[in-house]
């Protein structure tokens, strides 16, 4: 129920009547107890203003209540929900596996903290991105003492940059890690061919239910580069080549420790994502001839494999991928 005031004496008159009549009753007319009444403007009485503002009290703690629940209920299913492609998570999959454990570099998330740690530990890290593909982020970082007073430096793509401190180093650093999560790998001096860092990618793939070794192609960086991905300018040739200035058995032998590391992985992976059918694993090997794990592809291209242009490992990937 609402009244239309005409004027202040009107609602005064009506106040002095009402509290003659019942003293309970105060000031029944004007909801806002206390405040002037303005001439012209609509008011509720003041008992359902008060049962009204309960109400719809009530109401704004229901609704309130709902969004918390229906909120905390997405909050769940993004737990749930694990990216394959997150390189933290295999890490922390294949350091629980004691064989797997020995073939992974140390990482860590990045912080200020883990990097300064991290650099004066090893000297050399990897920053990347804990999603990520195709090398896009990845930053080669160094800490050499006394080197014309910038003994700290970091290359992204071709751009190399030096700093006096680590907390110019840092700064700099961040304009490129601001946007997502990164992780710091332990830097480890790979082989190379002709002067420059080579891995390789190691093509995994369901034959029969269970995963196989269907290729091996060697990635050799740019000659500018820290990446040794073929879509950043990189060169793709047979492992046969890679191992020439070996001894025939000493190759062999290497080949078979990288598809065991390789498959080894794949079953790891296997037990948490047994959607996926094919993996590409990239495996460095350092000066001893022994194979690191570099990282997991669970979306890999086949580009690496028609770069090296043998027909037969194509055709067997594409007929996997058609069953």
């Amino acid at each position: 129920m609402t009244i239309t005031v005409g004027g202040a004496s009107l609602v005064r008159a009506v106040n002095r009547k009402n509290t003659k009549k019942n003293k309970n009753v105060s000031g029944a007319i004007n909801v806002k107890r206390g405040k002037k009444v303005n001439a012209g403007k609509q008011y509720v009485l003041g008992d359902k203003a008060n049962k009204s503002k309960k109400i719809n009290a009530k109401q704004i703690n229901a609704k309130k209540i709902n969004a918390k629940k229906i909120k905390a209920k997405r909050k769940v299913k993004i737990i749930k929900k694990i990216n394959p492609r997150n390189k933290w998570m295999h890490y922390r999959l294949f350091q629980s596996n004691q064989r797997l454990s020995a073939h992974l570099p140390h990482t860590v998330l990045m912080t200020s903290k883990t990097l300064h740690s991290m650099l004066m530990k090893y000297r050399m890290v990897y920053i990347k991105p804990t999603v990520g593909a195709f090398g896009k982020g990845v930053m080669k970082v160094e800490y050499i003492k006394d080197i014309n007073g910038l003994p700290f430096r970091y290359q992204v793509e071709e751009a190399v940059y030096y700093f006096t401190s680590f907390s110019d180093l840092m700064t700099s650093i961040r304009k490129h890690t601001i946007k997502k999560p990164y992780i710091i790998q332990r830097g480890v001096e790979l082989i190379n061919y002709q002067s420059r860092p080579v891995d390789l990618r190691i093509m995994l793939q369901k034959e029969d239910g269970q995963y196989n070794v269907v290729g091996i192609a060697c990635r050799v960086a740019h000659p500018d580069k820290i990446i040794t991905n073929a879509s950043g300018g990189g060169e793709v040739i047979p492992v046969q080549r890679l191992l020439t200035s070996s001894r025939i058995s000493k190759g062999l032998i290497t080949i078979y420790k990288m598809q065991e590391v390789a498959l080894l992985a794949s079953k790891v992976l296997k037990n948490k994502f047994p959607q996926i059918k094919e993996f590409g694993v990239d495996i460095g090997l350092d000066k001893t001839m022994k194979p690191w794990i570099i990282e997991i592809n669970t979306r890999p291209l086949i580009r690496i494999f028609e770069k090296l242009g043998d027909r037969d490992i194509l055709d067997r990937i594409q007929r996997n991928r058609n069953q």
